[in-house]
């Protein structure tokens, strides 16, 4: 497990530095590759995960939807909306990662 370890950490500090410098396609594609590598990886976990933009914690979502795992994502989305709140791409994505919620 180790060495799936390594690489997926990796792919989620890009993803991070991409999502600084606001790079949406590299952002998602780094988490996503990151939950490949390992699924069971901790991109919250990534040197400066809490402290990049509302969009990087969107695309994290997406990413986990994307893997089908809505769950993560709705957990992603509640905690990024009480940093960023009334953030409209966030309030949206946490309506689509719940099923049965009214649009």
């Amino acid at each position: 497990m180790a060495d799936r370890a390594d690489p997926a950490r990796q792919h989620c500090a890009d993803a991070v530095a991409a999502a600084f410098v606001y790079d949406r396609a590299r952002t998602v594609a780094a988490f996503a590759a990151a939950l490949a590598a390992d699924p069971a990886v901790q991109p919250t976990a990534a040197p400066g995960f809490w402290e990049m933009p509302s969009t990087g914690h969107a695309d994290l979502a997406r990413a986990y939807l994307r893997h089908g795992r809505p769950l993560d994502a709705r957990t992603v989305l509640t905690v990024a909306l009480l940093t960023f709140e009334h953030n409209r791409e966030l309030t949206a994505l946490l309506r689509e990662a719940t099923p049965g919620r009214a649009a």
